[in-house]
């Protein structure tokens, strides 16, 4: 981590300083036919990924000896790196590429560029990984956490190489009409409810909020009308249904 910041910094240094050289045979950005996005589009592409951390990031300091230390730092490091990337990469679309590889190249940046990718991708992915394989033993709990991480990497490995890369914002797009509302009714429910545990039925209509949620993005992220934009509609609908849930829990242990 410590040398990957290193290399971003030097990174960061020619591509804001505008130490670049503009002498690769790239298409400009802004001259292609594509429509701009709107506000709304950019927000969800956005949010999608720091939407889908909270999971990952639940999986990696699940057993950390002080977990709220540990959180904290993890939530501050992710959000500083993650502000950090949406800088470099505006920068990268002002130079006239999207890419990250031809923008490391105009930069000059060679072998220092390659390791950037590699230990970007590894320290990225890891807990990603992880996450796939305890998401796995939550499941089913025979299931070697460690080996089912493994899995996940190849068939993730598999599934870039198979140009699936082609529908990531698509994908993104998913990920946020799946992690949103789950993210809205965990925080309701952990915050706001008297149980630690709730029952079947709690489990059920939370489930129903959940998916609620997910149908409202669905039928709104096509829309461009659309007011706060899908991913928030969603958080509102399920974080209200969810709330419904605790209010009539709350009130039939008070009878």
């Amino acid at each position: 981590m410590v040398v990957l910041t290193i290399l971003l910094a030097i990174l960061s240094f020619k591509l804001l300083g505008g130490n670049i050289t503009n002498s690769l045979p790239i298409a400009s950005f802004a001259s292609t036919n594509s429509a701009p996005l709107s506000f709304w589009n950019i927000f969800e592409i956005s949010i999608a990924m720091p939407i889908s951390w909270l999971p990952v990031i639940s999986d990696y300091t699940k057993d950390v000896e002080n977990p709220v230390n540990g959180t904290m730092i993890s939530a501050v490091a992710y959000t500083i790196a993650s502000l950090w990337m949406y800088i470099l990469g505006m920068q990268i679309v002002g130079i006239g590429t999207t890419s990250i590889a031809q923008s490391i190249l105009m930069a000059g940046l060679g072998a220092t560029g390659v390791i950037i990718l590699v230990l970007s991708t590894v320290t990225s992915n890891f807990v990603a990984a992880n996450s796939a394989g305890e998401s796995a033993k939550a499941i089913v709990n025979r299931i070697n956490p460690r080996i089912a991480g493994v899995v996940v990497s190849i068939l993730s490995c598999v599934l870039a190489i198979s140009g699936i890369m082609d529908h990531y914002i698509g994908f993104l797009y998913l990920i946020a009409s799946v992690f949103a509302p789950m993210a809205a009714v965990l925080l309701v429910s952990f915050y706001l409810s008297k149980e630690e545990s709730g029952n079947a039925k709690t489990w059920y209509w939370n489930l129903f909020a959940w998916f609620a949620g997910f149908i409202v993005y669905q039928v709104t992220v096509g829309l461009d009308s659309i007011p706060l934009g899908p991913t928030l509609l969603a958080i509102i609908v399920s974080a209200v249904l969810t709330y419904i849930g605790v209010l009539v829990k709350n009130k039939s242990q008070a009878i």
